[in-house]
């Protein structure tokens, strides 16, 4: 037993650095890899993240609408005031037109004026009502350059050109009907004319 315990003596002398080599075995700075683990880290990119508040700042400029752009404009604001004015008179005597006609109509004693004067009363109504129309889009068109010039704001431009847009649409359309009811009277009047004839 005393030779066994002396020769283990002996060899953990000769080879001390074979028992430690466990401890030399463990390598914990290259297992963790703390710079890879890290990456997400480094992916962020706030700057990019942060585009659409920037896109929404060049979409919707806060600059006020230039001098250049609303003076133009503004010449035609007493203009549209006017001829708005005109058509607010305008409607109001094609009313007081149309009362007229059923008044008269009702008090008549002939039967046949009393629908004349009905037939009448809803024609000039119907009058007045296109007549009133384009004045009220003229007036918004003018109130709404008196507020640009005093905000020079682009939200108000656009809204001045909108009030302008629909009364041009308005008056285009009224042209297109009013051409095909001179086109069809003019139909009608070579059809009874050829007729005549033959």
């Amino acid at each position: 037993m005393n030779m066994q315990h002396h020769q283990q003596q002996h060899h953990q002398q000769q080879h001390p650095q074979q028992q430690q080599h466990p401890q030399q075995y463990q390598h914990p700075q290259q297992y963790q890899h703390p710079q890879q683990y890290q990456q997400p880290q480094q992916y962020q990119q706030p700057q990019q993240y942060q585009q659409p508040q920037r896109y929404q700042q060049r979409g919707h400029s806060q600059q006020p609408v230039s001098i250049a752009v609303i003076t133009p404009l503004a010449r035609t604001q007493g203009w549209a005031r006017f001829l708005s004015i005109l058509g607010f008179i305008t409607c109001a005597l094609i009313f007081i037109v149309s009362l007229m006609m059923l008044v008269a109509g009702g008090m008549s004693k002939v039967g046949g004026m009393k629908s004349f004067g009905v037939v009448g009363f809803f024609l000039y109504m119907g009058i007045g009502a296109l007549y009133f129309y384009p004045a009220l889009k003229l007036s918004q068109y003018a109130s709404r350059i008196a507020i640009l010039r005093q905000t020079r704001s682009e939200r108000d431009l656009a809204r001045a050109l909108e009030e302008q847009r629909a009364f041009w649409a308005f008056c285009g359309i009224m042209t297109v009907i009013t051409l095909a009811l001179y086109a069809f009277l003019l139909f009608l009047v070579a059809v009874g004319g050829m007729r005549s004839v033959f």
